[in-house]
């Protein structure tokens, strides 16, 4: 269950990037949301369940941004790698963290896709027009993208208790619960 509400959450955040910008919510068109999502991912669920997500939206993101295939896919990849790898002797719950490491995140996107547009045809041009946005997207993300985090890692934490009771009122083990 908690799977499909993260995976929900995933496709709802891609949906709301690929629209075009004036029909979007107003700070989605100042970072990508997904890139936080997957460092949310990296940080706070299991390994597996994380990657396979991470991959899933890489790939959604690349169907519908319109790009060649690819780049959101390596960016997640890595995003989701590099902060898999910070020693968890760093509390992932400190918002100056968070806020860090979605700088970064946003920061490891921006490199990764202004890269590839280097290798389309005149894609110097572009990268150099992208450069701007992309500094205001990393100061976003560090003013709200802790905060985003924060709110996904309690509404999960909710909805575990919800099916935890759940179960324990049924008396089943939740793989088992019909209710």
């Amino acid at each position: 269950m908690t799977t499909l509400f993260l995976l929900a959450v995933g496709l709802f955040l891609v949906l709301v990037q690929t629209v075009p910008p004036g029909l979007a919510l107003p700070l989605a068109s100042a970072y990508d949301l997904t890139a936080v999502f997957v460092l949310y991912l990296s940080l706070f669920r299991p390994p597996v369940q994380g990657a396979v997500l991470a991959a899933f939206l890489g790939s959604a993101m690349d169907l519908f941004a319109g790009g060649p295939p690819g780049p959101y896919l390596v960016a997640y990849l890595w995003i989701f790698a590099g902060a898999r790898s910070v020693p968890r002797y760093v509390r992932a719950v400190n918002p100056l963290f968070l806020a860090g490491a979605s700088v970064l995140a946003v920061g490891v996107e921006a490199a990764i896709l202004s890269g590839a547009s280097l290798l389309a045809p005149g894609g110097g041009a572009t990268a150099a027009r992208y450069a701007g946005f992309w500094g205001w997207a990393m100061i976003w993300a560090g003013a709200t993208g802790w905060a985003m985090i924060l709110g996904l890692s309690l509404a999960v934490e909710r909805l575990e208790k919800r099916i935890s009771a759940r179960s324990d009122e049924d008396g089943e083990p939740p793989s088992k619960n019909r209710g």
